[in-house]
């Protein structure tokens, strides 16, 4: 997985097989909705691109940031369960590794999980 401690804004990015390189300009580690939308903001004032980089483990350059780095690290868990209709709501930095855990709490399951 990246490692969110080590980055600097212009270091490098890399996915974690190292055929991905990026050097972007800007990251950035939002903990709420509101934070988001002013990166979003800044972004758009700035005319640049954002790139949600999740856990690079993608070996294509689909999440390759080349301005803005955005990763929701800290935007993770659980938000609400709903057992009656067997849906769950996710903050979207959750990992799909941390997924199983969260759902079995309340006896569900993934049918199937991508890596």
């Amino acid at each position: 997985m990246f490692s969110i401690d080590k980055w600097k804004n212009g270091e490098k990015w890399t996915n974690w097989a190292g055929n991905v390189i990026s050097y972007p300009s800007e990251m950035y580690l939002p903990r709420s909705i509101e934070e988001v939308t002013n990166i979003v903001k800044h972004a758009r004032e700035l005319g640049k691109t954002i790139r949600v980089t999740g856990a690079a483990h993608s070996f294509s350059a689909v999440a390759m940031p080349e301005h803005i780095a955005l990763s929701l690290h800290n935007m993770r868990g659980l938000i609400a369960v709903n057992e009656e209709k067997q849906e769950v709501t996710l903050w979207s930095g959750t990992y799909l590794y941390e997924i199983g855990p969260l759902l079995a709490k309340h006896g569900f399951a993934l049918i199937n999980m991508g890596n």
